[in-house]
Order: C-alpha cells, then sequence, then structure tokens
C-alpha cells in the first residue's frame, strides 16, 4: 500500500493530491484536508533547484494516528520521483517534540535554529531548520525507521 492509499485509509482524504509542473525543473505537491495539510515546493531559482521545502501540519484534534508519519512518507515518495530535487528541508517549532522525533525517523537532522521566529499571540516560539538529502540509488520505499 503507498501512501495515497494509507492516506485514504486513514480517511485524511480522497486523494486531493495536486503535482503540477511549471516549469521542466519546478514542481508542487500540495494537499489539502480535514485532518492536516501537506505542501513541498521545488525551488525555481537555478541555483536552488536541487532543494525542495517540506511543510506540513496535522490538527491537534487528529494527532497521533499515524497521519502525519503518512504525510512525510507521501512527500518523500513524491520526491522519489522527482529527480531533480537532492535536498529536502523544512522548518519545525522547537516546543514540537513529537514532529521533531517524527522527522528524525525519517532521515531529517538538525541544521539550526531561528530565535523568535514565530510569535503565538504574546508568546514568541524559535524555529528548528532540519533537513534531509536524497540519495535516489537507494531509493526503494521511504519509511521511517
Amino acid at each position: 500500500m503507498n501512501s495515497a492509499e494509507r492516506l485514504q485509509s486513514k480517511n485524511v482524504c480522497s486523494v486531493n493530491f495536486r503535482t503540477k509542473l511549471t516549469q521542466p525543473t519546478f514542481s508542487h505537491l500540495k494537499m489539502n484536508a480535514s485532518l492536516g495539510e501537506l505542501s513541498c515546493k521545488g525551488q525555481q531559482r537555478a541555483m536552488l533547484q536541487h532543494s525542495a521545502v517540506l511543510g506540513m501540519s496535522v490538527r491537534r484534534e487528529n494527532r497521533r494516528q499515524g497521519i502525519g508519519k503518512a504525510l512525510v512518507a507521501h512527500a518523500l515518495e513524491w520526491v522519489a520521483h522527482n529527480q531533480i530535487i537532492k535536498r529536502i528541508e523544512l522548518f519545525v517549532f522547537a516546543t514540537n517534540q513529537p514532529a521533531i522525533k517524527l522527522y528524525e525517523q525519517f532521515g531529517f537532522a538538525v541544521e539550526g535554529r531561528r530565535s523568535k521566529a514565530v510569535k503565538i499571540d504574546s508568546e514568541y516560539i524559535d524555529d528548528i531548520l532540519m533537513a534531509k538529502s536524497v540519495d535516489y540509488s537507494s531509493v526503494v520505499n521511504f519509511k521511517s525507521t
């Protein structure tokens, strides 16, 4: 069962994924559903086209059900079909330890921290930059360890 089928089985969405190519080297995966969101964007500038930015969220009431794991797996499968992307990066709230652990399970590593990057109400939260290199010679199926 691929990640899109796993997401359907969890009733995350009726596979409302869109992949669009606006240029031969720029692509974008986007999913919006009642349980969360997923976005993976390639870069347009020539010097950055090997890199994609992953963004995702799972609604609070739907966490701890494997939805985040399925979303990350789907994004990585999508990247595996886009041979241009060699690096995936993301930002995660420093206070979101479950998400950090999830990303680490998929091979993402911490590369940096942005102090007070986000402001929610009157509280500032640091962002953690995490990234992962993609080695297509060993890509068969992305799963967390």
